[in-house]
């Protein structure tokens, strides 16, 4: 799992899916292995299996929030606004359910990219990740500030850095 995560950070995408599927036979129910095999085919840009892959996890497992982080990212990939949005709903329920109506104030006030910018921006309501909340920044059309917050990932040797240079 992890040695094919690797390769996916290296473009190496055909041998990333084979060592995925090693680790599938071996744990062919897992909803990290198969949310993850999904991954790489969003990482090589392959958006209709990755979709496919990860649509079949959520169906079997709707509360398994890593696979509708993953389902977000390939709709804001795809410029897909209003998939996005549904992902989002579900990701920002079940991380932080008592922001929920301010949430849906400001994108009924103010619309998406707000709610991705205030999400982005405000520690109390933003995942931990600051790669993640680069995203949040680029799909609100904030590219300069997700330049920032990346930077600000990188001086602080974030983890989530490995993925950033294949992702769409």
């Amino acid at each position: 799992h992890w040695y094919a995560n690797l390769l996916m950070t290296q473009g190496r995408f055909v041998e990333a899916e084979q060592q995925m599927r090693m680790a599938l036979r071996l744990d062919p129910k897992s909803a990290i292995l198969r949310t993850n095999l999904g991954w790489i085919h969003y990482e090589a840009g392959n958006y209709p299996l990755a979709l496919s892959e990860i649509t079949a996890v959520v169906n079997e497992k709707p509360d398994f929030l890593t696979a509708h982080h993953k389902l977000w990212y390939i709709y804001s990939a795809q410029h897909d606004q209003i998939r996005a949005w549904q992902e989002f709903v579900q990701i920002s329920d079940a991380g932080y359910p008592q922001f929920k109506q301010a949430t849906l104030a400001t994108y009924r006030e103010r619309g998406y990219a707000a709610v991705l910018k205030k999400f982005a921006l405000n520690p109390n309501l933003s995942s931990d990740s600051l790669v993640d909340r680069a995203r949040f920044l680029v799909c609100a059309g904030e590219n300069r500030a997700a330049l920032d917050m990346l930077e600000r990932a990188y001086r602080d040797h974030e983890g989530w850095m490995i993925f950033v240079s294949k992702d769409p």
